[in-house]
């Protein structure tokens, strides 16, 4: 239903709209129709939208495409990045932000809907971490182990995990080294 009312709304404003369904029937109708640009879920019954936007994006570089999904999740987004996809836009928003990210990405930039930076970014554009997490920063960058930063906290060890893998991706990193060359302790005392 959503992928049909799309398709009404993007045709009743003069795009040349087709549709396919079946993932899996994708990659030949990109080969046979050269489309400017592609909407993409992340779900697909039986396929996977972000897997199936690194496959075009390494087949069809061309192709602009717009992940439009539910998930308002850091996570998400960032994986969406990785595979190369060129917007994000949220389900739940309003026709008028589908058809600013459409115009913005044709035009060769990228788009993130705006929601997402209200409820995730600062004032500075960047995504904002928790107080959480800096406190689990604070503890990381003077050593301690995720076992220890739970205990201190009264949190659970995969809380503290899942914490840590959050701030990973808002601060773009792969590993503690990574961190510590990024902070210092006194940078990230919130008070202790």
């Amino acid at each position: 239903m959503f992928s049909d009312a799309v398709k009404d709304l993007l045709a009743a404003r003069g795009y040349l709209v087709t549709q396919e369904k079946n993932p899996g029937n994708l990659v030949y109708r990109l080969q046979k129709e050269r489309p400017q640009l592609l909407l993409l879920d992340i779900r697909f019954p039986d396929a996977n939208g972000l897997e199936l936007a690194g496959v075009v994006k390494s087949m069809f570089p061309a192709v602009k495409i717009i992940m439009v999904t539910m998930y308002n999740e850091l996570r998400m987004i960032r994986l969406s990045q990785q595979v190369g996809a060129d917007g994000y836009v949220l389900k739940d928003s309003p026709p008028q932000i589908l058809f600013e990210a459409i115009e913005e990405i044709l035009s060769g930039g990228r788009y993130y809907d705006p929601k997402l930076k209200q409820e995730k970014y600062g004032a500075s554009g960047q995504w904002e971490l928790t107080e959480k997490e800096k406190l689990i920063i604070s503890r990381l960058v003077k050593g301690k182990k995720a076992s220890e930063i739970a205990q201190e906290l009264g949190v659970g060890y995969e809380t503290v995990k899942t914490h840590r893998k959050n701030i990973y991706l808002k601060l773009n990193i792969n590993s503690l080294a990574e961190l510590m060359l990024k902070v210092s302790a006194a940078d990230w005392d919130p008070g202790m």
